[in-house]
């Protein structure tokens, strides 16, 4: 984002040889489109699409490195609570729906998700937020898609799409889409896979010609931080950092609150140290996510954390949303949670091994 403006950008292929992108300057404040730009090219020349080969099963002829396909619920859950990474495809031309044949459906996925672990053990909820176009020309949707997990294995997928500047949901089949884990619901963690080190701009860039995996961290490789110290240490080094929160181990002061059996987990997105150099510095830490619900449709959820130099933590949980009423307002509302570091806020750091 630059100039208080996101850049919205969408790459293609198609069966004639031909690839490009279009790209849309989106006003942060309104979600509104602002500009926009396109170029279009031959494939192989002007643009070059490369595979990525640590998320794909193992073939020793192409040399690409195997990955693990999570198969049972239980494996997907000891995957998700130890901090692995993982890829998620969702193949909605193999799961069962009510659309109609001329209805055209989608497989995609992601890298990038949040997850939520149902206190009663009826299962667990993954999902992954982005912006897109709107049906209305010129605006945006926040898009949102949820894959909820049982443990029998069975996957519904569902999808929203609110319109930034309304509100509203745009997405036309809310029923969703009954799906089978490891069979149209997949989730692959990288195994075995080699690990180079770079220390060039020329190397980086042969890698990603080659359609190597570029980053910062290696899945599964994962160091917990304990104190205040280690967290602003990691923090100030750049380092990828996944938090845990176990709300169980907390408490709420005013006793209006119970969330016991509730467990949240993110790759962080915001970072902040408060106050620092002073007898009254806190760590300030924040993941969120997207999706609906059948009354007021929006919903954005938070949960924010501060931890102090002794390893007291504070959670703050946020559950925007339109009320019957039609307000906007936080279900939460001024509720703080308190724990401790290393108990109810666990914190990790992506390692790349020596």
């Amino acid at each position: 984002m630059a100039d208080g403006e996101f850049v919205l950008v969408f790459s293609f292929v198609d069966a004639d040889g031909f690839a490009g992108f279009d790209a849309f300057r989106v006003a942060a404040d309104t979600g509104l489109v602002v500009g926009s730009y396109g170029a279009l090219c031959r494939l192989g020349t002007g643009a070059t699409f490369v595979q990525k080969g640590i998320h794909q099963p193992e073939d020793k002829k192409l040399r690409i490195s195997r990955s693990t396909l999570i198969a049972s619920y239980d494996d997907l859950l000891l995957a998700l609570v130890e901090g692995r990474q993982m890829t998620i495809a969702a193949i909605a031309t193999d799961c069962v729906h009510p659309l109609p044949p001329e209805v055209i459906v989608a497989e995609g996925g992601s890298t990038y998700y949040q997850y939520y672990v149902v206190p009663d053990g009826t299962g667990l909820a993954v999902e992954w937020p982005g912006l897109s176009l709107s049906e209305v020309e010129g605006q945006t949707v926040i898009a949102a898609t949820r894959a909820v997990i049982r443990p029998d294995g069975s996957a519904g997928v569902f999808a929203n799409a609110f319109n930034a500047l309304t509100g509203e949901d745009e997405f036309p089949h809310p029923w969703g889409f009954q799906c089978v884990l490891g069979d149209s619901v997949k989730f692959f963690y990288a195994s075995g896979d080699a690990i180079e080190a770079f220390e060039t701009h020329d190397q980086v860039d042969a890698a990603f010609m080659d359609g190597k995996e570029v980053r910062l961290d290696v899945h599964g490789d994962l160091a917990e931080l304990t104190d205040f110290a280690s967290v602003l240490a990691a923090q100030l080094s750049g380092a990828k950092l996944l938090a845990e929160m176990d709300l169980s181990e907390c408490v709420d002061p005013t006793g209006q609150v119970d969330l016991s059996g509730v467990t949240v987990g993110a790759y962080l997105r915001d970072l902040v140290v408060l106050g620092p150099g002073t007898p009254e510095a806190r760590i300030f830490l924040s993941a969120f996510a997207v999706h609906s619900d059948p009354i007021g449709g929006l919903v954005y959820e938070t949960f924010s954390a501060t931890v102090d130099e002794n390893g007291n933590a504070l959670v703050y949980p946020g559950l925007w949303r339109f009320g019957e009423n039609g307000e906007w307002g936080d279900d939460f509302r001024e509720t703080v949670l308190e724990c401790a570091l290393g108990e109810g806020v666990r914190i990790f750091e992506a390692l790349i091994p020596e």
